[in-house]
């Protein structure tokens, strides 16, 4: 809460009030940024393709695992005060991201290659080739 010390003694910043009202907001997107990174999962004709957006985190963060044909991404960002320095206001929070997906039935997991560039993981999963249909006979 933002105070200014004058002549007589302490008094309140004139938009004092409102602190309360954004602090609860920015806690609010923070805790709902956990769950809604976006993602953008598109078939591209010969393979499957999700990009995540995942800002202000190294690539060294960022872990992919498939486990059942569930794809999992895990990334966290960490904010740390710099050694020496106090935080006076915190509007950046630290998050985790652990996010899955579960993959098509014609996605082949053994084909799967990532890129991360800029704040962007981009993954990418080849299609099976789909086993031809036949006609069974009856006895």
């Amino acid at each position: 809460m933002l105070a200014t010390r004058t002549h007589g003694g302490l008094f309140r910043h004139p938009f004092f009030r409102f602190d309360p009202v954004f602090d609860a907001l920015f806690q609010e997107a923070q805790s709902n940024a956990n769950a809604a990174r976006p993602g953008l999962f598109r078939d591209t004709g010969k393979a499957y393709s999700l990009r995540v957006v995942i800002p202000g985190v190294p690539k060294e963060d960022v872990s992919l695992s498939i486990e059942r044909d569930v794809l999992t991404v895990v990334a966290e960002r960490k904010i740390e005060v710099p050694e020496g320095y106090e935080a006076v206001r915190r509007e950046r929070k630290s998050w985790r991201l652990d996010r899955s997906v579960a993959l098509p039935d014609d996605a082949d997991p053994e084909t799967v290659t990532a890129a991360f560039d800029l704040g962007v993981l981009t993954i990418t999963v080849d299609k099976t080739e789909a086993p031809a249909s036949r006609q069974i006979q009856i006895a």
